[in-house]
């Protein structure tokens, strides 16, 4: 029993770090850059080279009062070359520069705690749809139309014993998985104008976050409804270029 627990931990291990990045945060005059950053359990934060400055974790009190009292997380000199940081829980780090800390000069890690990718259908208007996905593996499996013009010829190739369905070209186009698309793209616009961000898969808009993926996958390779329906297509295309929302896509 114990022997498993230990390949299971070891497996678990091994795909958390497979997925790790790295995130570098320089000085640009008396910012930190970038100040904010996002990162997953396993994530490696790395700090440039400071110059005249230093990065210091601090309490969320300090931080928020633009204080610099050191609460023994991190710390990387003043004039020091950097360095390395891994988060060790998934939770908010507030860091300054002490020098400058009355100027604002101040930054958050923000350490989400280790997601797993799941592949599977991550379009909501799919058959197989998975809500548990967080990797589109283009397995989605969509509705077929319902058949129009349907005939069927008795005597095909001229005798009674040979017959065939001849399907004419249908004359209706999926007004429902249209009418669906339309309204999550709504729905999606609706988010940004009031969080002034994309949704992300650790929000509660996870649904919304797997369309996105989905419709940008398709756009991109020319795929699935942005291939069929031309309507949709220049609906994505207006949107992306709105300069309302052209920035979240840059």
């Amino acid at each position: 029993m114990k022997l498993r627990l230990h390949v299971l931990s070891i497996l678990i291990f091994a795909c958390f770090t497979s997925f790790s990045q790295v995130h570098t945060i320089n000085t640009a005059g008396m910012t930190f850059d970038p100040d904010t950053v996002t990162i997953n359990l396993g994530d490696t934060i790395e700090f440039g080279s400071l110059g005249y400055h230093n990065a210091v974790e601090v309490d969320e009190s300090t931080w928020t009062a633009n204080d610099t009292t050191y609460n023994g997380g991190f710390y990387f000199a003043l004039g020091s070359s950097g360095g390395y940081f891994i988060a060790d829980s998934a939770r908010t780090y507030y860091y300054v520069c002490q020098p400058h800390a009355d100027s604002g000069m101040k930054g958050v890690i923000i350490a989400n705690s280790i997601s797993v990718p799941v592949p599977g259908c991550t379009d909501i208007l799919a058959l197989n749809y998975s809500p548990l996905a967080t990797i589109d593996d283009s397995s989605c499996v969509y509705p077929l139309p319902t058949p129009a013009n349907l005939f069927f010829s008795e005597y095909g190739e001229g005798n009674s014993y040979n017959k065939y369905f001849e399907i004419k070209k249908l004359s209706k186009k999926p007004i429902y998985y249209e009418k669906k698309w339309i309204e999550t793209l709504k729905e999606l616009k609706i988010y940004i104008d009031k969080y002034n961000k994309r949704p992300s898969q650790f929000c509660e808009h996870r649904m919304l976050y797997s369309w996105l993926g989905t419709q940008i996958s398709n756009y991109q390779n020319n795929k699935n409804i942005m291939k069929t329906n031309d309507k949709v297509k220049l609906l994505w295309e207006e949107f992306i270029n709105d300069l309302k929302y052209c920035d979240y896509f840059l």
